[in-house]
């Protein structure tokens, strides 16, 4: 049996013979495009075709310093060079008013760019858009962007891709990945994604402006699902605080501000203190700018707040977010999304912000170092948050009951969300079950050096109704009403020993009310005693009155049943 053998066709370092190269790939069905080291100038993008991949010559780096994150220059190896008017590569990038039937009609499939820097594009890379089919079964790797007026990379609608080490510095915006039409139509994602980097630019631009690492479901329907992400970075070291005098008209959404430029939609922002409405150091999302006149929402999807009163207020913000989960509106979603290693560093209002997205698991491994809030839920459910820094959360009430956050955390601001955690602020182990809380300690916290467990909430008791003969077992611990007809008999388990705790039943406990017009006994094994005395292995519990039992050991190792008793008249 025959084996095609994929064509590889060697480039010669320029435009010309590339663009010969990759169009003679195709005309064979497909190929791998070999493209030497040296910067090569382009003066238009170069053409995606399925199946062709063009392949370089893996750039050397060298760090702008000592930090191993810090910015980089190329020294050789493959680059591309633009002139910041056009893309590197583009495909498929037109919104269109409704999706093709069928939608793959036009998918790029099996393309690849690998082993090359990108250096002043508009876009380095963009494939995809509103309605419109983007790449399947591709691979991008080892790409190192630079100095782009726009995104780095953009990809929508693109689905089972294997994308690796995609650097972006110097870009407005880094890497954006979304789904860009009705899940009715289709669901993108099913892809792979390892090591992301984002350096926010530092050359003297309003880089709170500049947005990081994004994953969007961007139409109202969109359903952005099933991306397994390793190693999720995003730097914003150079960032400063913006902070402003806010005015406001009571009964009003509109906010003025000295500089609307300032800001922008979407951008995370926070008062210093509570007046009118809004509360101190919660996250709140710019929805609009006109002039010099915002207006502010608690998510980028809900409605603008109204004002009730006219105090003015300070209003900070330290830009957009390293990286941002968001969508649309309530029926568009990220969902299915895993992340390991997501690292958030430098200056960011909401260091990670996430909305309308659900059943995602991510693990945060480094918090920024300025920030109002490092992990920021707006309507997310059936989600876990870890984060072994120590965070400073922003968790809404939708998001609290059906999120959980585990790890550390430093101050809470709203609610805590569902989970296990340590309390750094107030040195506390906590547990929260509820996830709404909005007191310190959560549910159920530990005190007195973690000796005591202290319960915010109250614990109710387990009750069991049996009003015939039985033997109590682990079905029954708690209170038991008995309430028979005629007299009866209740025999307690056997105590077993906590030499294995798995299996002992030392501590358990009854409480046994007889409401009845009969007496009830209640027995041990016959081998073990009621409070340690001799032969005492029963008792009477009269009508109206109650019995509480408990398994204890001596230090000897003598195992009996603690009895107390009392009157319910």
């Amino acid at each position: 049996m025959s084996q095609r053998v994929l064509t590889e066709i060697w480039a010669s370092a320029t435009e010309a013979s590339i663009r010969s190269a990759a169009s003679a790939a195709n005309a064979l069905g497909g190929g791998i495009v070999h493209i030497p080291g040296g910067n090569i100038t382009l003066t238009s993008p170069l053409t995606v075709y399925s199946g062709v991949y063009y392949k370089g010559v893996a750039p050397a780096l060298q760090f702008t310093s000592d930090v191993p994150d810090s910015t980089f220059s190329w020294l050789s190896g493959t680059k591309l060079s633009g002139d910041g008017t056009f893309r590197a590569f583009e495909a498929n990038n037109t919104n269109q008013g409704s999706p093709a039937s069928p939608f793959t009609t036009n998918a790029i499939s099996n393309f690849g760019i690998e082993n090359m820097a990108l250096d002043n594009f508009t876009d380095a890379i963009r494939i995809g858009a509103v309605n419109n089919i983007g790449l399947q079964f591709s691979k991008l790797r080892n790409l190192f962007i630079t100095n782009c007026s726009g995104w780095g990379i953009f990809l929508a609608n693109f689905m089972h891709c294997d994308i690796q080490r995609i650097w972006t510095k110097l870009c407005q915006n880094g890497q954006y990945y979304a789904a860009s039409v009705a899940s009715a139509t289709l669901m993108p994602g099913n892809s792979y994604m390892h090591t992301l980097f984002n350096i926010i630019p530092s050359d003297g631009r309003d880089n709170r402006l500049c947005r990081g690492i994004v994953f969007d479901a961007n139409t109202s329907t969109s359903i952005l699902n099933e991306l397994r992400l390793a190693r999720i970075q995003n730097n914003s070291f150079s960032r400063t605080k913006l902070s402003v005098a806010a005015t406001f008209t009571n009964g009003s959404t509109s906010i003025g501000v000295p500089d609307g430029t300032k800001f922008a939609v979407g951008m995370p922002v926070a008062f210093t203190a509570a007046a009118n409405g809004f509360s101190a150091s919660q996250i709140y999302c710019v929805l609009s700018v006109a002039g010099n006149v915002i207006t502010l929402g608690n998510s980028r999807t809900s409605a603008a707040i109204s004002s009730t009163g006219t105090t003015g207020l300070t209003l900070e913000s330290w830009g957009f977010p390293c990286v941002e989960i968001v969508s649309a509106g309530a029926s568009a979603h990220v969902q299915n999304l895993s992340a390991n290693g997501v690292d958030i560093e430098g200056a960011s209002s909401a260091g990670l912000y996430v909305e309308n997205a659900a059943t995602i698991d991510i693990e945060v491994s480094e918090v920024p170092g300025s920030k109002h809030a490092d992990i920021c839920l707006r309507s997310t459910t059936y989600s876990r948050f870890r984060s072994c820094g120590q965070a400073v959360t922003d968790i809404d009430g939708t998001s609290s009951t059906a999120t959980e956050f585990v790890g550390t955390r430093s101050t809470q601001i709203q609610r805590s969300g569902r989970g296990l955690y340590y309390d750094n602020v107030n040195s506390l182990p906590t547990l929260s079950i509820r996830g709404n809380s909005t007191v310190v300690g959560g549910d159920i916290h530990m005190r007195s050096g973690s000796s005591l467990a202290y319960f915010n909430t109250a614990m109710g008791q387990h009750q069991a109704q049996r009003d015939s003969t039985v033997t109590l077992g682990a079905n029954q611990y708690g209170d038991v009403i008995f309430n028979g007809a005629t007299g009866q008999t209740f025999t307690l388990p056997t105590i077993t020993t906590d030499a294995t705790l798995s299996t002992t039943n030392i501590g358990v406990e009854f409480t046994i009310f007889n409401v009845s017009a009969n007496s009830l006994t209640v027995a041990t094994d016959g081998t073990q005693l009621f409070n340690n005395v001799a032969a005492k292995t029963s008792l009477t519990v009269a009508t109206q009155t109650w019995l509480e039992v408990k398994a204890c050991k001596t230090a000897g190792g003598t195992l009996f049943w603690t009895a107390r008793a009392g009157s319910l008249s």
